[in-house]
C-alpha cells in the first residue's frame, strides 16, 4: 500500500482530481459500505462484511491507480533516457566529424607531397631511360610485326587445312572444338591422307577425341581395312569421345579404352603413363599416334609409348609425335629413332609440330 501511494505521489500531482477521488472511494469503502450492508442485511455483525467488501474494493483502486502510475513513469523515463541518447549521439557524431575532417587533410596534406614526388622520381626516370628506349623501340616493333605475320600466315593455314578436311571427309554433325588441346585442323588433314594412302590395318591412339572421330569418319566412308583403337586416361573425356562416335555412326570401326595414369612401366621414368592392363591385347600396329598424356605430367610424360608398344608394331609401321616443337617432345622423338636402328625421323611444318618415326 506504501509502495502504491508512493508512486502516486511521484507521478500524479497533488492538485489533480486523483486524491479526492482516492478519498471519495475510501469514504465509500470504509463507512458507506459497512453502514449499508449493515441496514439492508438483517444479520448480526452484518456491517463487518461490508467492511471486508469495502476494503477490497479500495485495494483494488489503489492497485489500479498504482498501475496507471507506473506506466506513467515508465514512459517518462524512456522519454528522458531517448533525449539522453540523442544528446549523446549527437555529441559522437560531432566529435567523429571534428576528426575525420582532421584525418581528410592530414591524408590530402601527404597524397600531394608523395604525388610531388613520384613526379620526380617518374620525370627523373623518363629523362634516364629516354636514349635507350629510343634505341629498342624499333627492335620491339620489328618484333611485334614479326609474330603478328607469324600468327596471321597460321590462321590463314588452318583455315584452308579446315576447308579441305571438309572437302574430304563428309561431316553431318558438328565437330568438337578443334583449338587449344583439341588437335588442329592441319594434323587432322594429315591423317586424313595418311589413311588414305597407307591404309594401315590398325591404329592405336594416345588420346582421344577429334581425331578419333575423323580418323573414323574416313575409315568408313572410304571404305579402309582400318580398326582404330583409342587409348584416353580420362573417363570424362573417353565418354565424350564413344558417345560422338555413336551419334555419327562410326563406333563400329574405333573404340575407345579407358587407361588411367599408373606408375611408368619404363624404369627410371618418373611420370605417370597410362595402366598398360588395358593395352594388354592389341593387335600389331601400324600407325601409333602420340598425343598422350598431357606433358604437364612431367619431363618426358609421352616417352614410354614406343619401348612399351614396340613389340607390337608391324613392319614398317609410322608413329607420330604431336607437339613435336616442344622440347620435351622433340627429345623424345630422338631418343625413339636412336633406339631404333634402320628408322627414319623427320618432323612435318604442322602448327604444333609433328615428328614421323618411320620403322624399317
Amino acid at each position: 500500500m506504501s509502495t502504491s501511494s508512493s508512486v502516486l505521489r511521484q507521478v500524479l500531482p497533488s492538485s489533480g482530481p486523483t486524491r479526492p477521488l482516492l478519498g471519495l472511494v475510501a469514504l465509500v469503502a470504509l463507512v458507506g459500505l459497512p453502514v449499508l450492508t449493515g441496514l439492508v442485511v438483517d444479520l448480526d455483525g452484518a456491517w463487518v462484511l461490508g467492511l471486508l467488501a469495502g476494503i477490497v474494493l479500495l485495494a483494488t483502486t489503489l492497485a489500479a491507480l498504482s498501475a496507471i502510475g507506473t506506466s506513467r513513469l515508465l514512459h517518462a523515463q524512456h522519454a528522458r533516457s531517448d533525449e539522453l541518447e540523442a544528446a549523446r549521439t549527437a555529441e559522437l557524431a560531432e566529435l567523429v566529424r571534428t576528426r575525420t575532417d582532421g584525418l581528410r587533410r592530414t591524408f590530402e596534406r601527404s597524397t600531394d607531397r608523395l604525388a610531388g614526388h613520384v613526379a620526380g622520381e617518374i620525370a627523373e626516370a623518363t629523362r634516364t631511360t629516354t636514349t635507350v628506349s629510343d634505341r629498342n623501340r624499333d627492335g620491339l616493333r620489328n618484333e611485334i610485326e614479326r609474330l603478328l605475320l607469324v600468327e596471321s600466315i597460321g590462321d590463314v593455314r588452318q583455315t584452308q587445312a579446315l576447308l579441305q578436311l571438309f572437302a574430304a571427309v563428309r561431316i553431318e554433325r558438328p565437330l568438337p572444338g578443334l583449338s587449344g588441346f583439341a588437335a588442329s585442323p592441319d594434323l587432322l588433314l594429315f591423317l586424313v591422307h595418311l589413311l588414305r594412302e597407307e591404309r594401315p590395318a590398325v591404329v592405336v591412339e594416345c588420346g582421344s577425341g577429334s581425331s578419333t572421330l575423323l580418323m573414323a569418319l574416313t575409315v568408313k566412308q572410304y571404305g579402309l581395312p582400318t580398326r582404330i583403337i583409342s587409348i584416353d586416361h580420362e573417363a570424362f573425356y573417353g565418354e565424350q569421345t564413344r558417345r560422338t562416335l555413336v551419334e555419327n555412326g562410326v563406333d563400329d570401326v574405333a573404340e575407345v579404352r579407358i587407361a588411367p595414369l599408373a606408375p611408368s612401366p619404363v624404369p627410371d621414368h618418373e611420370p605417370q603413363w597410362y595402366d598398360v592392363d588395358a593395352l594388354g591385347d592389341l593387335p600389331p600396329i601400324d600407325l601409333l599416334i602420340v598425343d598422350g598424356p598431357p606433358g604437364s605430367g612431367g619431363r618426358e610424360a609421352r616417352y614410354p609409348a614406343f619401348p612399351v608398344l614396340r613389340d607390337r608394331l608391324a613392319p614398317g609401321a609410322i608413329v607420330l609425335m604431336d607437339d613435336y616443337d616442344r622440347d620435351d617432345e622433340r627429345v623424345t622423338g630422338e631418343r625413339w629413332q636412336a633406339s631404333a636402328p634402320g628408322s627414319t625421323l623427320e618432323r612435318v611444318d604442322l602448327y604444333k609440330g609433328l615428328g614421323v618415326l618411320r620403322m624399317p
